[in-house]
């Protein structure tokens, strides 16, 4: 309940942002929103996965040498034991984001995209589905 009511303020806290915003478009922020809340939704504890089984093995390897990578880093690295890599999402598709550069034809002067969380990147984001 406590992680459905942090998402529920965290998307709308975006939102009320991206409405302030004169130089952003809606658009930007409404996709980030629902692909940052899709990844919250199928995402699942790792330690459950590797206990589970159900995945292939060649996940699970991954998973479980990620697991160890993070145990070595608090352990020995003693970088901080937070939430940090705990957690596992299969999105359905091979890329959570893509950067798309453009330039007008025959030039190399690069199209800025402005956002008011991020500034202006000369690089859009999008999820890489269809539209």
């Amino acid at each position: 309940m406590y992680d459905m009511l942090k998402i529920v303020n965290t998307s709308l806290l975006l939102l009320l942002v991206a409405c302030s915003s004169a130089c952003s478009t809606m658009g930007y922020y409404a996709q980030s929103i629902k692909g940052e809340l899709e990844i919250l939704q199928k995402s699942k504890p790792i330690v459950e996965l590797l206990d589970q089984k159900k995945l292939p093995q060649q996940l699970l390897d991954k998973l479980d040498e990620a697991r160890q990578i993070r145990e070595f880093a608090i352990n020995k690295l003693f970088l901080p034991d937070n939430g940090s890599y705990l957690r596992y999402a299969d999105i359905g598709r091979k890329y959570v984001v893509w950067n798309v550069f453009a330039a007008p034809e025959l030039s190399l002067d690069s199209k800025r995209w402005c956002y008011l969380v991020v500034g202006c990147l000369n690089c859009s984001h999008a999820d890489g589905r269809q539209s």
